[in-house]
């Protein structure tokens, strides 16, 4: 393993911690991105004709499973492209990162097939980009209320009005007397997403520095040292 090909072992607690941590996170992934981490609720009046399904809660895979139907504009093919493209940067290549890196660093191979399995996790590494989606959900979040009343532009400006004018009536209404908002939360259930991700990211580079640095020591001590390495070695030493 990685481990027994380093000139210089690591500390007990890095060896035991990378390889726990990466198995965690591998789990931790797997399972949330099928359960819930997002709540989308529409506030105003089209919230309270709504009712009780002004409410949603989303998961990573159920809002790849939406691409298909996000946009009637565009075509549906290069939506299904977009869909794979998501499923696979988003989904699945983060799970292979962490179940990589793990074996990169525990299994025991051969330097070809250790030299081969470092590359894969390199190019792994580059098109895992969950970490990259999460951290631009909570930035699109904070600016999705303000985005939807861009979008209906000067539709409910009269309508806004008017609900502001009976505080009775805005009283009825969930979260502003407008016309329509919506107010994204995030559950406890996306900590773990993030943190997850956040690790593996982190320890798969980890991982691959040091895979890189065994490789070089063991290329080093593979190669004989030789006492005169040019011939002008020779001729300053005569």
């Amino acid at each position: 393993s990685l481990l027994l090909w380093r000139k210089r072992r690591l500390p007990v607690t890095v060896q035991l911690l990378v390889p726990l941590l990466l198995a965690a996170c591998l789990l931790t992934i797997g399972a949330t991105v099928w359960v819930p981490v997002l709540t989308l609720e529409v506030q105003g009046l089209i919230g309270f004709l709504l009712a009780e399904s002004r409410t949603t809660d989303w998961s990573i895979a159920k809002l790849a499973s939406h691409i298909p139907t996000g946009s009637q504009m565009a075509p549906r093919g290069w939506l299904l492209l977009l869909q794979v493209g998501f499923v696979t940067t988003c989904m699945i290549t983060p799970l292979v990162l962490a179940l990589s890196s793990l074996l990169l660093w525990t299994v025991g191979m051969r330097p070809g097939t250790f030299r081969r399995l470092l590359t894969f996790v390199e190019v792994v590494a580059a098109w895992s980009w969950l970490d990259v989606y999460v951290v631009i959900m909570i930035t699109s979040l904070l600016s999705l209320n303000q985005f939807a009343q861009f979008t209906l532009g000067d539709e409910c400006t009269t309508l806004n009005l008017i609900l502001g004018s009976y505080p009775k009536l805005a009283e009825l209404l969930p979260g502003e007397p407008v016309c329509l908002a919506v107010q994204p939360e995030l559950k406890g259930t996306f900590a773990l997403l993030f943190t997850a991700t956040m690790l593996v990211t982190g320890i798969s580079a980890f991982v691959m520095q040091a895979a890189t640095s065994a490789l070089r020591e063991r290329a080093e001590r593979a190669t004989p040292t030789s006492a005169f390495q040019s011939l002008d070695d020779v001729e300053n030493y005569s």
